[in-house]
């Protein structure tokens, strides 16, 4: 066998046995996504508001919400990206064979083969490869912010699902308190109008504050059933804990001074600015590209037509040539790239300071509700306290004769309305706090 025959063979089994860069991993079939994809680290987010089925759903949450994990998806596909970019600053070699089968006429043939390498290496003159690397990194980064945002956006959706949750069971419980006590006074109205004391119109309003109690049980039910399919939903379709004992915090949320840096550590804000850096990256990229473009080939076997033609021969076992030019017309499409690419900075910085502007939007206001919710919470305590007290002396006056039944009912259902506003004040505050720490980016 000839040494050319040889090499043709060898080649050709090199081609026949697979891409020396392809692993086990790229021939496989693709992994499902929702079982393979899983953030890394700890959870960004803290609050959870001292309670340990909250904390359980957060852990939950972070590994199983479709968000986060088409966040991280996104991330895999800015990594590939970043790494095709680097890519193109390497030298690129090309193993092949080239034969061909022919002759003048029909009663005679003649064939050839010969194995053949192509090397060929682009010298960054101008810096446009660099720049395509950087824009590729800073879009990473804001894929990887991407991700943080994603989990806490989840955490905080699902700690505001459990609080409606636990509210939602506190008003069906303060609801079914409320229809047994109107129960109760229409059996007393009942006796009453027996008496003579009581008209039809007492007896119809009656009649009405139970009808109206059992509405309430039955949005609440059903508020309580929304919040758990959100939870579900959050959960990537998994099932809730039973039972679900909701343990929310008693203590308001804080309302302290804010740091004036938190707003530059939030994942959207540092997410925009990567995106600003990429985009300025990509624009000095394609200033770069109307540039002059060196590159260098090395060929063995069968070199490039216009490399023979170049050295006045029909045959050559290798050859090195470069190449160096500059678009001297090309129809406008290299300004009309670099436009693009200011348009898209543009649009990037627009974005960036939107971030920038909406995320102290969302501190202030999150501290103004804390503060709100802070009122609410004081003030609800002491209905509470007023409504315990006037029933205090409602019982004693009950006992000497000096009130009736529906002087009772009417202090009970007052405490229990005190009552019911307080756990509203405390689902508001449990809001507040997950509120500013979502605006605090998680902290």
């Amino acid at each position: 066998m000839s040494r050319r025959r040889a090499g043709l063979a060898l080649t050709l089994a090199a081609l026949l046995g697979g891409c020396v860069h392809e692993t086990a991993a790229d021939r496989a079939p693709r992994v499902d996504p929702v079982a393979r994809l899983a953030p890394a680290g700890a959870a960004p987010w803290r609050e959870d508001l001292g309670d340990p089925a909250l904390r359980d759903l957060l852990r939950r949450a972070d590994q199983g919400a479709l968000d986060i994990k088409v966040a991280l998806a996104r991330l895999e596909l800015a990594r590939a990206e970043a790494d095709l970019a680097v890519a193109g600053g390497r030298p690129q070699a090309v193993l092949g064979a080239a034969g061909a089968l022919g002759a003048r006429n029909f009663s005679s043939q003649r064939s050839a083969g010969v194995p053949t390498l192509e090397a060929t290496y682009e010298i960054d003159l101008s810096g446009r490869i660099a720049q395509l690397v950087k824009a590729a990194a800073s879009e990473r980064q804001a894929a990887a912010d991407e991700v943080t945002g994603a989990r806490l956006v989840v955490a905080a959706e699902t700690a505001r699902s459990y609080v409606a949750l636990c509210a939602a069971r506190d008003s069906a419980a303060v609801a079914a308190r409320r229809q047994a006590a109107a129960a109760r006074v229409q059996a007393l109205g009942g006796l009453r109008r027996s008496e003579g004391v009581a008209t039809g119109q007492d007896i119809e309003t009656y009649a009405a504050a139970a009808r109206a109690a059992t509405a309430a049980g039955r949005t609440a039910q059903l508020a309580a059933q929304t919040a758990a399919l959100r939870l579900r939903t959050l959960l990537g379709g998994g099932d809730l804990p039973t039972p679900l004992i909701c343990a929310l915090p008693e203590s308001p949320p804080p309302t302290g001074d804010l740091p004036a840096d938190v707003v530059d550590r939030r994942p959207d804000v540092t997410a925009a600015f990567s995106r600003l850096q990429a985009a300025d990256f990509r624009r000095a990229a394609a200033v770069a590209a109307a540039r002059p473009q060196f590159q260098i080939s090395a060929v063995l076997g069968a070199p490039d037509a216009a490399i023979a033609t170049l050295l006045d021969t029909r045959g050559l076992a290798w050859a090195l040539a470069g190449r160096i030019g500059e678009a001297v017309f090309d129809g406008g499409a290299g300004r009309g790239r670099i436009a693009a690419a200011s348009a898209e900075a543009d649009l990037a910085d627009l974005n960036y300071r939107k971030a920038v502007l909406q995320g102290w939007s969302e501190l202030q206001t999150a501290a103004l509700g804390a503060r709100a919710a802070t009122d609410r919470l004081a003030t609800a305590r002491d209905e509470v306290r007023r409504a315990e007290a006037t029933l205090g002396m409602v019982r004693v006056r009950r006992r000497e004769g000096a009130a009736d039944g529906m002087a009772l009912a009417a202090a009970e259902s007052g405490l229990d309305d005190a009552r019911d506003g307080l756990l509203q004040a405390l689902a508001q505050a449990a809001g507040a706090r997950i509120q500013l720490a979502l605006a605090d980016g998680g902290r």
